[in-house]
């Protein structure tokens, strides 16, 4: 008998996918929005496993079978038709995103896009262009789960013979997940390896199973009277509860979804907290809501509260999470709003799309599917016809369009040749390198006159740290300041530069004037910039480089910059923010050409020459 359908649930599904289509869409404004992953891990564990346990205890011959077929007609074909859909836009559209498609598809079909990632490198929290499918390595971690979880629960109901051993196999395997995502973290590391590896981030998976294998001694310690029946010494209760206690149990929702609420509007993707136990704790919180979320009358609840919305959302979750990210990509190369106004304008757009999109999904694909292949296709031949014809010409484009997907972009490849300029200029400097030059600068007197503009070495006293915008305006500052040294690399984050700085430092390798050219990949934490100052120390002079990007750190960013600045003597601005306008050759909305990188490069020099000039 299929599992009566909980409409709770389906609200608890339409906040966790409200909370990723916001961080993904406003990631300012909803920070912790990437929650809503580890809430679907929770969700989907728990009921794969209450589900699982039903069918071992009435049959398990064809259990396997069945299991694996339901979860293909629920995953593949909304799937299959989003990814096609995508391919066909991107090629149409001449996106950016079109490249390296091959890839994606190949390991998207496979469920393995998480490894994908993490073999090519991909960063999931500093990447400015983004594969158009990275949503995907949730997806591929769920898959695994479906492949392996029915398994192992096979061999722990035969080799385990007491619940509650049980019940500590399913919490060791999850602590085990917990740790090695504590451990390996790093602050001074992309943690993109721990987000997307199966092993570090497969504990919300476990957490839900676990819920469902102790849901009910959980509700009789909550003293919740209820009616069960056994399955392979596992009870799995009805769906039928008495509340002895309606107040505890309204507190408890009340509190979880408060603490899942506030996570969501603060907890950083990159921060030490989360990978450290911050996640753990909300899956962990998630996993007890579900069992009261269960265990209560959820048809009279759902019917008291206006949960309307979000049981709505939670149904076509699965269609809004497949779709909400490609059209984020495709429209966000097309639409480069950098504004308060404009990104909040852009995000509505996308979600507009998005639900539009999640709907047809829902109504055309999932649900058609769900109810078997025969129900998926009209009977009458003139009625698929013209929808047929149509998917073929998509089809068709599609595969085109990954069959030609280019290795790179045009900005990877200004990106490479500036890498390879940096290259060159510092195997020079390692020929040529004067020994005068080495060492720590020295300010002069104050009584000195400061030496003409036209008399400063400008490149041999300058040490520029920057982000993938330095990298590909490389070619243009060489020429620019010849014998500039060039710290930058893509994907750089301001907070690195100060331990780089102590190391040049200590070499003797710290030039007088300090460029500091970052803040395309995320804003500056508080106290970074005094931080890169103290740790120069005396005798050098800084230059704080404005960030241009559509992003939605960078207005905060600038506005730190320029705050700091203007409070301490010894520093200057190089505002490439401003400059940026009349930039034509941007590759991407971020990294310039040629052009745009000579006019990045004479701000800077700008601004070097005018510190220079101060006594």
């Amino acid at each position: 008998m299929p599992r009566e359908r909980n409409h709770l649930l389906d609200a608890l599904r339409g906040i966790a996918v409200s909370g990723v289509v916001a961080y993904h869409i406003w990631p300012g404004a909803v920070p912790g929005g990437f929650l809503g992953v580890d809430v679907f891990f929770v969700i989907s564990g728990y009921l794969i496993t209450v589900g699982l346990s039903r069918d071992l205890g009435a049959s398990r011959a064809r259990t396997f079978q069945r299991f694996w077929i339901r979860r293909a007609r629920r995953i593949l074909p909304a799937l299959v038709v989003m990814m096609t859909v995508t391919c066909a836009a991107a090629g149409v559209l001449g996106a950016m995103s079109a490249v390296r498609l091959r890839g994606q598809v190949v390991s998207g079909l496979t469920f393995t896009t998480n490894w994908h990632q993490i073999s090519t490198g991909e960063s999931y929290f500093a990447s400015l262009n983004p594969p158009i499918f990275q949503h995907l390595w949730s997806l591929a971690i769920e898959e695994q789960f479906y492949l392996l979880w029915p398994l192992l629960l096979l061999v722990l109901l035969r080799l385990v013979r007491r619940e509650r051993h049980r019940w500590m196999v399913v919490a060791v395997l999850a602590v085990a997940s917990i740790l090695a995502m504590a451990v390996g973290f790093s602050g001074s590391v992309d943690p993109s390896r721990l987000y997307f590896g199966t092993d570090t981030h497969g504990f919300s998976l476990m957490l839900g199973a676990l819920a469902a294998l102790v849901r009910v001694p959980v509700a009789q310690f909550a003293s919740i009277q209820l009616t069960s029946i056994q399955l392979l010494s596992i009870q799995l209760p009805s769906d039928r509860f008495t509340v002895r206690r309606p107040a505890a149990v309204k507190s408890s929702v009340a509190l979880a979804l408060a603490a899942l609420l506030v996570a969501f509007a603060s907890m950083s993707d990159t921060s030490a907290f989360a990978y450290r136990g911050g996640i753990a704790v909300i899956a962990a919180m998630t996993g007890l809501l579900i069992i009261v979320l269960e265990t209560v009358d959820h048809r009279r609840v759902a019917k008291a509260l206006p949960l309307g919305p979000l049981v709505w959302l939670g149904e076509r979750s699965y269609g809004l999470y497949l779709w909400h990210w490609p059209v984020v990509v495709l429209v966000a190369e097309r639409w480069a709003a950098t504004s308060g106004s404009g990104l909040a304008v852009r995000g509505l757009v996308i979600l507009a799309i998005s639900v539009l999109l999640a709907s047809l999904s829902w109504k055309y694909v999932e649900k058609p599917f769900l109810s078997g292949i025969r129900w998926a296709w009209p009977e009458r031949p003139d009625r698929w016809l013209v929808p047929a014809m149509a998917a073929t010409v998509v089809m068709a484009i599609g595969l085109h369009t990954v069959a030609d997907s280019p290795a790179r972009t045009v900005a990877e490849d200004s990106i490479a040749a500036g890498a390879e300029a940096i290259l060159r200029s510092q195997q020079t400097d390692v020929a040529d390198m004067e020994p005068a030059v080495m060492e720590p600068a020295v300010i002069e007197p104050a009584a000195s006159a400061p030496a003409p503009a036209q008399d400063v070495p400008l490149g041999r006293q300058i040490t520029l740290f920057g982000d993938s915008v330095a990298v590909a305006s490389a070619p243009a500052l060489l020429k620019d300041m010849a014998g500039i040294a060039i710290r930058a690399k893509v994907g750089a984050q301001v907070w690195d530069v100060v331990d780089q700085v102590k190391r040049l430092r200590k070499a003797g390798r710290l030039r007088k004037y300090v460029v500091i050219a970052l803040g395309t990949n995320g804003a500056a934490p508080r106290g970074t910039f005094p931080s890169i100052v103290d740790a120069a120390g005396p005798g050098h002079r800084f230059v704080f480089v404005t960030a241009h990007a559509p992003r939605s750190w960078v207005r905060p960013y600038n506005e730190s910059v320029r705050a700091f600045v203007a409070t301490h003597p010894g520093c200057a601005l190089a505002d490439w923010r401003s400059a940026s306008r009349q930039v034509s050759d941007f590759a991407d909305g971020i990294h310039p050409g040629p052009r745009g990188g000579g006019i990045y490069a004479a701000v800077i020099r700008r601004a070097v020459r005018d510190l220079a000039a101060q006594p």
